[in-house]
C-alpha cells in the first residue's frame, strides 16, 4: 500500500511539471516528443508496480475436504450407505464393486462412508411393518408385467389363466410351508413366472406374511428380524429375479443365510430367467472331471441353487392353456389367444412383439423416424445378456483374448 501512495504522488508531480513545460513552449513538434516520452516514462513504472501488487495479494487457501457438503445420502431404507461428495478437478479412476472402472475428467464423485455394523440386538429392526399378507400382495408391486389397460374396467392386468404347472407348484409350496423350504420357478422372460408363483402362494399360503426385499437390502437383517419375531402365521421371502440377490457377498443370498431362513420355517419363493439358470448350471470341468476353480462365484451360486426345488415354466403356452385364455372372458386374453402366433400369451400381453418391432424400426436413419443410437444401445445390452455375464466385466475380462 505504501508503494502505491508513493507512485500516486510521483505521478502527480510529473504531471504538474509536464503541464508547466508545455505552457512555456511554442514549438508543437518538440511538445509532441516531450508528451510521448512522458507517457512512456509513466506507463513502464505503472506496469512494474501492478505486477508487484498482484504478487503481494494473499491467495485463497484451497477448500479442505471437511468443508465440502455432506448432506447427500443414497440407498434404500435398509442397508443403505451414507456418502460424502466433493468436486474433483483432475482425472479420476473409480473402481466399482465387481472390479469395473469408471473414468472421468471433471466430475462430482461420491465415496461411501463405512457404517458401523449394527449391534446384535439392533440387526433386523428395519423390517418391522414391511410385510403384507400373501393374499393381499399386489402382483404389480411384486414384478408382474402390466398389459394394456382394459377398455371395460381400466385394469392393467387381465384375470389369471391357470397354467399347466399350477398343481405341481402348489404342491411344492405347501410342502415347503410345513417346515420351511425354497422353491424356484425358472423360465424365459415374460413366460409368466412371477404371476404363476404369486398365484400358487395365494392358493396355498394366503395367511402368511410376505417380505419382498430389494437388491439394496441386507438380507442378514431380514433373517435376524424373522429369527427374533417368529411370526405365528409364518413368513414368505419373495425373491423375484433371483440373480439380483446372488454374488453380493454376505449382504445377498448365501447358503448360510438360506439355512437361517429355513430354520425359522420360512418359505423362500423365487423366480429366475432361463438364461441365468443355464449359466449357473453349466459350470466348466477340469480335464480330470472335477469342478474348475476359476469361477468361484458361479460355483457358489450353483451350489446354492441346488438347494431349491425347481419348476420350469414354458414361454410358449400349451394348447390347453391357450384354450383357457380364450375362455377367460377378457378381450385382451381373447385377442392374445387368437393372434399370439409364435409368441407366448404372456409375451403378447406384455407387448413383447410390438417392442421388438419398434426396436428393429429404430435402426432407420433419424430422417426416416429412426433412432440408430438407441437401437445400438439395446443391441449391446442384449448381446451382453446373451453372453451370460453375471456382473460388470473386469479390466482383465475386457482385455484378455
Amino acid at each position: 500500500m505504501r508503494w502505491m501512495w508513493v507512485w500516486v504522488g510521483g505521478s502527480a508531480t510529473l504531471a504538474c511539471a509536464g503541464l508547466a513545460v508545455a505552457l512555456s513552449m511554442t514549438d508543437l513538434e518538440r511538445l509532441s516528443w516531450i508528451a510521448g516520452a512522458g507517457s512512456f516514462v509513466t506507463a513502464v513504472p505503472s506496469l512494474v508496480l501492478a505486477v508487484i501488487l498482484a504478487r503481494a495479494q494473499p491467495r485463497p487457501e484451497p477448500a479442505r475436504p471437511e468443508d465440502a457438503a455432506t448432506s447427500n445420502r443414497i440407498g434404500s431404507s435398509s442397508g443403505s450407505a451414507a456418502v460424502q461428495a466433493q468436486t474433483v478437478h483432475s482425472p479420476v479412476q473409480e473402481a466399482g464393486r465387481h472390479g469395473d472402472t469408471y473414468h472421468a475428467g471433471h466430475i462430482h464423485i461420491t465415496h461411501a462412508l463405512a457404517e458401523p455394523a449394527p449391534e446384535a440386538g439392533q440387526r433386523g429392526t428395519g423390517w418391522a411393518g414391511r410385510a403384507v399378507r400373501v393374499a393381499e400382495a399386489s402382483p404389480r408391486a411384486l414384478g408382474v408385467h402390466p398389459a394394456r389397460r382394459s377398455a371395460e374396467d381400466g385394469t392393467d392386468l387381465p384375470p389369471y389363466v391357470p397354467r399347466d404347472i399350477d398343481a405341481t407348484l402348489q404342491r411344492f409350496l405347501a410342502r415347503a410351508g410345513e417346515r420351511g423350504g425354497a422353491v424356484l420357478v425358472e423360465g424365459d422372460s415374460t413366460a409368466g413366472k412371477t404371476r404363476a408363483t404369486l398365484h400358487a402362494l395365494q392358493q396355498t399360503l394366503p395367511g402368511r406374511l410376505l417380505y419382498a426385499p430389494t437388491p439394496g437390502d441386507d438380507l442378514r437383517d431380514l433373517a435376524a428380524h424373522l429369527a427374533a419375531t417368529r411370526p405365528a402365521e409364518g413368513a414368505v421371502v419373495w425373491l423375484d429375479d433371483l440373480n439380483r440377490f446372488l454374488g453380493l457377498g454376505e449382504h445377498g443370498l448365501t447358503e448360510r443365510l438360506l439355512n437361517e431362513l429355513l430354520r425359522c420355517g420360512v418359505v423362500v419363493a423365487a423366480t429366475l430367467r432361463a438364461e441365468y439358470a443355464d449359466t449357473y448350471r453349466d459350470i466348466p470341468l477340469r480335464d480330470d472331471g472335477s469342478r474348475t476353480g476359476t469361477r468361484s462365484e458361479r460355483e457358489t451360486a450353483a451350489a446354492l441353487l441346488r438347494r431349491f426345488t425347481r419348476v420350469n415354466l414354458d414361454r410358449v403356452w400349451s394348447l390347453e392353456e391357450v384354450a383357457r385364455a380364450a375362455a377367460a372372458g377378457d378381450e385382451r386374453l381373447s385377442e392374445a389367444a387368437a393372434r399370439h402366433g409364435l409368441h407366448g400369451i404372456a409375451e403378447y400381453l406384455a407387448a413383447g412383439p410390438e417392442l421388438v418391432k419398434a426396436w428393429r424400426e429404430a435402426r432407420r436413419s433419424t430422417a426416416r423416424g429412426g433412432h440408430p443410437r438407441g437401437h445400438a444401445v439395446v443391441a449391446a445390452a442384449v448381446d451382453l445378456a446373451r453372453t451370460g455375464l453375471l456382473t460388470a466385466p473386469t479390466r482383465a475380462a475386457r482385455t484378455d483374448p
